[in-house]
């Protein structure tokens, strides 16, 4: 879990009153939630597509462009 003061799982458990282990655990949901893992997308993948489909929709972005510097190059002969 990521905080403004950087506070461990083990302090927000002391000062919460519960096992550090229910804390680590509820912060892997969460955070499985937001950024998702291999197999499911996460929150921030689905905004990020809305977002990205509106400004292509408003014309504020291009479609996306392949980059020549991704493509195979020729060898040559």
């Amino acid at each position: 879990m990521r905080t403004h003061t950087k506070e461990t799982a083990v302090s927000l458990a002391e000062r919460c009153g519960v096992n550090r282990a229910t804390v680590a655990a509820h912060v892997a949901i969460i955070e499985t939630d937001r950024i998702g893992n291999r197999h499911v997308p996460g929150r921030f993948d689905h905004a990020s597509e809305r977002i990205d489909a509106f400004l292509r929709e408003a014309g504020i972005v291009a479609e996306e462009i392949r980059d020549s510097a991704n493509e195979p190059r020729e060898q040559a002969a």
